[in-house]
């Protein structure tokens, strides 16, 4: 993730190159897609086609919506990096998984061990 942030920091404040957040996206869309099916192909397709149409509850509108949110969340990403740094995004990831485990211990009561504790802990600090 790290490598990802540095280069898409590179790629936005390289000399001579202005390249705003959506031609970024256009550019390193592609490559994640490729990679992506890969992974889809080998882990999860193999278990959607097992399901029978009647066995899939997500609609053309789940997918949309879906789309809609990542492309929203990908063109924040870019302009935060190319506002700040990737340091900053990267900050910004840690203290959201750490928000993301408090929260989910506080609302459903998942179960947060010392290892978790210490792991974070290091992390953040």
């Amino acid at each position: 993730e790290s490598t990802r942030l540095v280069l898409t920091e590179k790629l936005l404040k390289s000399q001579g190159i202005s390249l705003n957040p959506l031609q970024v996206l256009y550019y390193i869309a592609p490559a994640s897609v490729a990679f992506l099916l890969v992974c889809f192909a080998l882990f999860e397709y193999p278990q959607i086609a097992a399901l029978g149409p009647a066995d899939t509850k997500v609609t053309w509108w789940h997918l949309l919506l879906n789309s809609a949110n990542a492309f929203a969340l990908n063109v924040a990403v870019f302009m935060l990096i190319g506002l700040t740094s990737a340091l900053t995004m990267n900050v910004a990831g840690i203290v959201k998984d750490v928000a993301m485990i408090f929260l989910s211990y506080l609302m459903f009561g998942s179960p947060v061990t010392p290892l978790n504790i210490v792991g974070f802990a290091i992390s953040v600090a």
